[in-house]
């Protein structure tokens, strides 16, 4: 389920926005915040909402502009765009120079991030749904059922190494554990999903997929040397999102251990090929259980912790004669010196 914070100085907006998206995208978590003088008037507010975005693990905001509290929702905009939150920003002002302006400046989109003032419902429902589908949140895996995602460049070793981890006889199989696979060659990567849904892609767009996907699964066991990517490459950018397994027949070479090393990956993170079924299931269960261990000692998910820490950094006092700016033009605000936000 979606969860969705609308901001606006009007109660009224508020309300009728929320009535639309409820009546034609039903099953959406909706919270509303009237935007005043005591919640979002200076600065050090502002960070302060930004914190509870983060926390709350917002999927989207939707944000009037013009609050009349001197703070603008493009200054709100411009932090979450820092932190990969979508956001949409409604104002009645879209078509004017100034407020174009800002919104490019602070690298936004003025047809999917914008919505004109009046506007319809189904322009509204049409940009949340393309907002949605473009967010780097995604709800983390039931952490009774087991998702792996397997990659590699040989077809015969995907299926043999989903065998192994399917094994009826393993220590896996009571927790039922479910496999989509990549493939990839030099002209095309296909995605098996669990379903058996099939999808292609380009070698440019294989990364940012799996980086968008990689917390829906438990974990990511990848091949190394593969046509045009190499799994400490993907390893390197989905550490931080979910569990990382490196299988190769290279585990002894100095390039591959300089390269595992450049990316902080612990020896228990790679395994040597060809792999036996008890080796593999042990080796599983390790890093399965290690992330349950950091969970419930009170971790946050990397990704988030890194986002809120990120923010935080932007409220810790600074050095004299550094500071920072917010937004472009007149309407911009001044941050220098902030006190440490509420932790």
């Amino acid at each position: 389920m979606a969860k969705i914070l609308l901001i606006d100085d009007q109660q009224n907006l508020i309300t009728l926005t929320e009535r639309a998206l409820q009546s034609l995208l039903p099953g959406l978590e909706i919270t509303g915040l009237r935007a005043t003088h005591e919640n979002l008037g200076n600065p050090e507010l502002l960070l302060q909402l930004i914190h509870h975005i983060i926390e709350q693990q917002y999927d989207l905001v939707i944000t009037d502009n013009d609050f009349k509290t001197g703070i603008y929702g493009t200054e709100v905009a411009q932090l979450l765009k820092e932190q990969n939150i979508p956001v949409l920003i409604s104002s009645g002002n879209a078509n004017e120079t100034e407020f174009k302006g800002t919104v490019l400046g602070i690298g936004l989109d003025l047809t999917l991030n914008v919505l004109s003032k009046p506007f319809e419902p189904m322009t509204l429902v049409r940009k949340v749904k393309a907002l949605l589908s473009t967010s780097s949140v995604t709800t983390p895996p039931n952490p009774d059922s087991l998702k792996f995602l397997l990659i590699d460049d040989d077809e015969v070793i995907l299926e043999v190494t989903k065998t192994l981890v399917l094994s009826k006889t393993g220590p896996l199989a009571a927790r039922n554990p479910e496999i989509a696979t990549v493939h990839v060659t030099k002209d095309i990567i296909t995605l098996t999903e669990i379903d058996g849904t099939v999808t292609t892609l380009t070698h440019e767009q294989l990364v940012a997929e799996l980086v968008r996907r990689a917390p829906e699964f438990s974990m990511v066991i990848t091949d190394n040397t593969m046509p045009g990517v190499t799994g400490v490459t993907i390893a390197g950018e989905l550490k931080s999102k979910t569990t990382i397994l490196i299988l190769s027949g290279d585990i002894n070479e100095s390039e591959f251990r300089r390269d595992v090393a450049e990316i902080d990956l612990t020896e228990d993170q790679i395994l040597g090929k060809p792999v036996k079924k008890d080796v593999l299931h042990d080796r599983i269960q390790l890093l399965l259980e290690r992330v349950k261990v950091n969970h419930e000692e009170g971790a946050l998910p990397t990704d988030s912790g890194d986002k809120i820490a990120t923010m935080r950094s932007l409220a810790e006092p600074q050095p004299s004669g550094i500071s920072r700016n917010i937004g472009t033009g007149p309407n911009a605000t001044h941050l220098q010196r902030l006190p440490q936000a509420p932790r």
